[in-house]
């Protein structure tokens, strides 16, 4: 599954999971696209292992 980016010069492309992450990671894009809409880069956290939050699980089986 491929998923659109933005990158940091304003042109789209599709990237691979694997790709996000290193993208994310090296603050080469500045939005990629979920299901739920477009996610902004900055600042924010959108991937990764998780926080320190305890309350219900509200996205039970669905995909990031």
């Amino acid at each position: 599954m491929l998923i659109p980016v933005i990158y940091f010069d304003n042109h789209p492309g599709k990237v691979t999971p694997e790709e996000l992450d290193e993208l994310i990671r090296r603050r080469l894009i500045i939005a990629f696209r979920r299901s739920s809409g477009w996610v902004k880069v900055a600042g924010c956290h959108y991937r990764g292992s998780g926080g320190t939050y305890s309350g219900p699980n509200r996205r039970k089986n669905k995909d990031c």
